[in-house]
């Protein structure tokens, strides 16, 4: 069976590390086509699972299925579809302990990394973590409701996580 896997790994640019096969859950060392070790079970590479770190490297670029050729990277940036960006976001709400800090709802579906100082007018400061705080989507639209989406700072942020009912 050994050899049939490095076959299907090789299918896909792998070159399979391991010499043994234990069971379907166990994991699999490999080196992929662009030098990076990695290891995986069996049935999740059958899955279509492969190497993580050519799969990062990829979500947001050329190669992929949702990859817009006609976007400038002006538009990229403004649309906050970038991976600096999305590794700002994923910050912010572990920091936060995935929980809304105006209602303390505790859903990562339904949670924002809000700017306290807004995205488009703070460029400098748009990716510090400092610069933003996690609110459900709910408490997110209402504070920009009351707030607005410009000019947005500290003091209107520390009033609205201060009000009382909203």
């Amino acid at each position: 069976i050994i050899d049939y896997i490095k076959e299907e790994f090789l299918k896909k640019n792998l070159l399979l590390l391991s010499n043994e096969y234990a069971n379907e859950k166990s994991k699999l060392a490999f080196k992929c086509k662009n030098g990076h070790y990695g290891e995986i079970a069996w049935n999740y590479f059958q899955q279509g699972g492969g190497c993580q770190q050519c799969y990062r490297k990829s979500r947001f670029r050329e190669g992929n299925p949702r990859w817009n050729k006609n976007k400038t990277d002006t538009q990229r940036i403004n649309d906050r579809k970038y991976r600096e960006y999305l590794q700002w976001r994923k910050k912010v709400l572990q920091r936060d302990d995935y929980t809304c800090q105006k209602c303390w709802l505790k859903k990562k579906k339904y949670l924002t990394a809000h700017h306290i100082y807004n995205y488009m007018e703070h460029k400098d400061i748009r990716l510090e973590v400092d610069n933003g705080l996690t609110l459900c989507d709910s408490c997110h639209e209402h504070f920009h409701n009351t707030y607005g989406y410009t000019n947005n700072n500290y003091m209107q942020l520390f009033m609205y996580l201060n009000k009382e009912g909203g």
